[in-house]
């Protein structure tokens, strides 16, 4: 019992912070103020490290980065779609590569909000896409 207890303070104190909404508002969960976003799209597949430390340097006032990152049977090259169950059907190389997008995020305090490019997602293939496939 007590691993199970301290594996649930450590799984709290590594929870992701996630913005809120109260009403018409996003609230920031560390200052409990309202928030205006105001930022860039990034594309995984044209991720540098540097880009975190880039953007606060060219646009220090942007707080927020829209993480196109995973491809899904899309016939890109950087498709994140496998046939492994085991890996949750997606790729570990891009799985990796959102993650070290997403910490260079942290360092310098900008939201990601991630965003994944499925054409079957989008409602592509009818009668075959995500909303009717059972």
């Amino acid at each position: 019992m007590q691993r199970c207890i301290s594996f649930l303070l450590v799984a709290a104190v590594h929870a992701a912070k996630r913005l809120q909404i109260k009403g018409t508002q996003i609230i920031d969960p560390n200052t409990n103020q309202p928030v205006v976003l105001s930022g860039v799209n990034w594309w995984a597949g044209y991720f540098q490290s540097d880009d975190g430390k880039d953007l606060s340097i060219a646009l220090p006032h942007n707080n927020v980065v829209r993480l196109v990152g995973i491809y899904w049977d899309s016939g890109s090259s950087n498709d994140c779609k496998t046939n492994d169950k085991s890996q949750g059907y997606l790729d570990p190389k891009c799985v990796k590569h959102l993650e070290n997008a997403i910490r260079a995020a942290q360092r310098h305090n900008i939201w990601v909000i991630l965003t994944a490019r499925a054409p079957q997602a989008a409602g592509d293939g009818y009668p075959n896409d995500v909303f009717h496939n059972s």
